[in-house]
């Protein structure tokens, strides 16, 4: 049996999700041949599906060395950066894939998606536009897309995004909880309302319709029920750290001052501010004012 044949039988390995044989097996190529690229690259991949993440940083920077144009390698190092946050890294890693397959929809994707940690929402946008010239009915480009003209206060454009991307699977209850949110910032309320309960009931353990929701209920100044959604939305997931905001603007609008400024606080420390460039900051203050008055 070849070299290609054996990395075929890992790749199986992997497939399967049995990272620790295809890493044994992969092991046993090497130790015939260590320039193995292909091999390399695999057991990279396996290491970092089992989270041991220097070996797979070794294995694949080992596999370039080798081999300049091993694309997947630069891609999987992507990949292990974007996981581990350091995003201008990740996106150094995935430009190089790029540059050896331009053509590739999942690197074009995955560079989507570092642009948009970087914040840089236009880059981010015109890449997902690259991939829907080419696949007009891709959904992970629509939704991601949609996102980035949603950060850009760009609300028609994300509606249009996210209905297109309903179309295609209509049961997305991240679509449908991103378009009643969509909705809700370009006004359209009584029609987000619809699109929220929907999320809902296909997935009664996502959070954010149900904070939308309450942050609903809000604005309609009915302070009861914005409370009792936006507490489902914190007990469903405690580190939502857009809900601990809302549930803040409830508390204040109710004159529960110093409920709302520790909310306020928790949603700092969650990384609000940092994510949202909201005005966190600003109604701490407001809510110390108002606690004096």
């Amino acid at each position: 049996m070849n070299i290609s044949d054996k990395t075929e039988i890992a790749r199986g390995f992997i497939d399967s999700g049995q990272y620790r044989k295809a890493i044994d097996y992969l092991t046993g190529i090497l130790s015939e041949n260590g320039s193995e690229h292909p091999a390399l690259i695999l057991r990279g991949y396996a290491f970092f599906c089992t989270a041991e993440i220097e070996k797979a940083i070794a294995d694949l920077t080992h596999a370039i060395e080798i081999n300049p144009k091993a694309d997947l390698a630069f891609w999987y190092l992507s990949e292990i950066f974007l996981q581990k946050t350091e995003y201008d890294k990740a996106r150094e890693y995935i430009i190089r894939a790029i540059e050896i397959d331009s053509e590739n929809i999942n690197y074009i994707g995955d560079y989507a998606v570092i642009e948009q940690y970087l914040n840089n929402y236009s880059k981010s946008i015109e890449l997902c536009t690259r991939i829907l010239s080419a696949y007009p009915a891709d959904l992970f480009a629509l939704t991601t897309r949609g996102y980035g003209y949603l950060r850009l206060n760009d609300f028609n454009k994300a509606i249009a995004d996210f209905e297109r991307a309903l179309i295609e699977d209509p049961q997305d209850a991240g679509n449908l909880n991103n378009l009643g949110f969509a909705l809700i910032k370009n006004g359209e309320v009584k029609k987000a309302f619809k699109y929220l309960q929907l999320s809902i009931q296909i997935e009664p353990g996502f959070s954010y319709p149900y904070d939308n929701l309450g942050y609903l209920y809000y604005l309609d100044q009915d302070y009861s029920l914005a409370l009792k959604n936006i507490n489902t939305a914190i007990e469903l997931d405690p580190s939502n750290s857009w809900a601990f905001k809302n549930r803040a603007l409830v508390f204040t609008a109710t004159g529960a001052n110093d409920k709302a400024i520790k909310d306020l606080y928790t949603a700092k420390e969650l990384g609000y501010a940092e994510d949202y460039d909201d005005e966190v900051d600003e109604l701490i203050e407001k809510a110390k004012l108002a606690g004096k008055i």
